[in-house]
């Protein structure tokens, strides 16, 4: 965020000096649209620069004119633009603009917007006044609202990189014992899609259960257990459960994990759990140990085998699968059909299809619905043939890591690691041919 930060100062810079850059023909944006995330801190970015600057700063929001009338709406946006004209240079903020001018209603009223425009357009014509506004769905933002003379400038915000929540970690952990074993850069990577605030809650949540148990020091199981509460719901009694339904849990869990490990992908497996939370009879967490979201053909199919192992195993070694894995099945059909639909990444070739109900030029036709349909079965089904034919070749390994779990419930990537080698170990010295012993009468006719 530091270089949307400074990008802010540079505006503000010259609003506060205008003389400085007039001279060389730099004039002041009318406006600057902050987009993000909900979470990523456009508002608190704006707020903490609000307190820096020493120039009036006029904030607006849709809360302020909710219950209000049409023409009392309309009047209040005018009155802010005449008391920045009073007091300029001058910032007036428009907080979620997208929901103050009614964008995200189907058939919103455009009076709201046109008013905005006009203002912005012809009632302050000078570089000493600037409309500061952010918005969580850009998309929603008509092309009248971004073209230059209006909010001719975009700032983006991204939900934090793997540096930042590793700072943020170390921030809100710093009044924590935190024992040996706890790498926050794991924890961090396991975090990603995570805003700031949602970080520092679950550091929050783990300080709650330390001083609720007595402990002094803080693990790194309790992070990961927290992670799972937050994200999946409260921790099941799981016992009640017979032995046949816990050991394919345990199966399936297995299943994601042993393909995760042999792919060695970036997204890695950083704990296995099989004890119920909320909906989830059993979970895999992974960890991303970098920002970049650029994937190949070759590593995408890869996420989906890590997806349809979990059933995968099941069909091996119990013969059938359960409902159970319908998330994955959803998960991994959705990006089968991004490969066909919107990367190219399919038979179909090099192209970007549309659905009908969205303004392209490049739309479905009939004759191409069932043809994506065939790809997009193809892909997966593909995927997961793959995924059972590696389950049959290393079915022993799958039941070890199963077996495993079903004792402890829960392992990180280092069990993992050590259930992995030992078995290749075994493997390999099961395998050595034995010395031929020689036969006693051999021994005395020689």
């Amino acid at each position: 965020m530091e270089s949307e930060i400074a990008e802010l100062k540079i505006l503000i810079d010259i609003l506060q000096h205008p003389e400085r850059f007039a001279k060389y023909g730099a004039t002041l944006p009318k406006g600057v649209l902050i987009h993000g995330d909900p979470g990523t801190g456009k508002t608190m970015l704006v707020r903490a620069l609000s307190n820096e600057i020493d120039i009036p700063f006029y904030p607006i929001t849709a809360d302020d004119i909710l219950f209000e009338d049409e023409n009392n709406r309309l009047e209040r946006l005018q009155d802010v633009f005449a008391l920045a004209e009073k007091n300029k240079p001058a910032v007036i903020f428009i907080d979620e603009i997208d929901t103050f001018l009614g964008l995200r209603k189907e058939a919103h009223d455009s009076k709201m917007l046109n008013q905005l425009l006009t203002l912005m357009d012809g009632f302050y014509q000078n570089d000493r006044i600037i409309v500061v506004a952010t918005t969580s769905i850009i998309q929603l933002c008509p092309d009248s609202l971004l073209r230059p003379g209006r909010f001719d400038k975009l700032l983006g915000l991204e939900m934090p990189a793997l540096a930042t929540r590793i700072e943020t970690l170390l921030k809100y952990t710093e009044s924590l014992d935190l024992s040996k074993d706890v790498s926050l850069r794991r924890i961090a990577s396991s975090l990603k899609g995570k805003t700031v605030p949602e970080i520092k809650n679950i550091v929050n949540e783990v300080t709650i259960a330390k001083v609720k148990d007595g402990r002094d020091t803080v693990t790194e199981q309790d992070f990961f257990a927290t992670i799972e509460k937050v994200e999946l719901g409260l921790k099941r009694d799981n016992d009640e459960a017979d032995k046949s339904r816990k050991r394919r849990i345990a199966l399936h869990e297995a299943g994601h994990a042993l393909m995760d490990y042999e792919l060695d992908s970036s997204a890695q497996i950083v704990r296995i759990s099989i004890v119920k939370s909320g909906y989830a009879a059993g979970n895999t967490w992974r960890g991303i140990e970098t920002d970049n979201d650029d994937q190949t053909r070759s590593e995408i199919i890869d996420e989906i085998k890590v997806a349809l192992a979990g059933i995968a195993a099941e069909d091996v070694i119990l013969g059938e699968h359960t409902n159970g894995g319908i998330s994955d099945i959803r998960k991994a059909t959705s990006i089968a059909i991004d490969m066909v639909k919107a990367w190219g990444m399919s038979e179909l070739g090099v192209r970007h299809f549309q659905d009908k109900r969205t303004f392209s030029v490049d739309l479905i036709s009939d004759a191409y619905m069932e043809k994506i349909d065939t790809a997009v079965s193809r892909i997966v089904n593909s995927a997961f043939e793959t995924c059972k034919t590696f389950m049959r070749e290393n079915q022993d390994l799958l039941e070890t890591i199963a077996d495993v779990l079903l004792e402890q419930n829960v392992l990180f990537r280092e069990d993992l690691e050590t259930i992995v080698e030992n078995h290749k170990t075994n493997t390999v010295s099961n395998n050595q041919p034995r010395k031929k012993e020689k036969n006693p009468k051999e021994e005395a006719h020689d």
